[in-house]
Parts: C-alpha cells; structure tokens; sequence
C-alpha cells in the first residue's frame, strides 16, 4: 500500500524545475500488523522515474546520474502542484 505524503521542488543542472513527491509503502502482514515501512520518492508523478537520497540530504539523484538540489520547502498540501 503507498500513501502520498508531500512534496519539494528541486533543480537540475539545466536550471528546470522539478517536483518531488514523497510516498509511503507500507507491508502488512495478514493480520494488518506493519512488518515493514519506506519512504519512495518519484518525479513528478506517483509513478514517476525514481530518484534517490544521496550522503548530503539537500541533494537527490536521477538514475541516469543527474544530481537534483532542493530548492524548496516539503509541502504536505491535499493537491499536487501543476
């Protein structure tokens, strides 16, 4: 089960704008009891490419190697930017 919890604003190396957006997997077991929980981060879209922390937090990592810096504040709004 995934569950949107916010979103950030970073930017590449081109000078785009890109969003974050921040989910939550959650496993259950068949008693409904969490075995185990992490944080997805895809661009913007739920289904969107994967991106990655790296060691400093204020940066995110394509898969194609495109390093991304947050440029902006974690959002938890209802709607998703357009």
């Amino acid at each position: 089960m995934k569950q949107l919890l916010g979103y950030f604003k970073v930017m590449s190396p081109g000078f785009s704008t890109k969003t974050v957006l921040v989910q939550q997997e959650v496993m259950v077991n068949g008693e409904n009891t969490i075995v185990s929980a992490r944080k997805v981060f895809t661009l913007d879209a739920l289904d969107g490419e994967r991106v990655y922390r790296m060691t400093n937090p204020k940066f995110f990592l394509q898969q194609d190697g495109t390093v991304l810096k947050i440029t902006g504040k974690f959002q938890t709004d209802v709607l998703l930017p357009t």
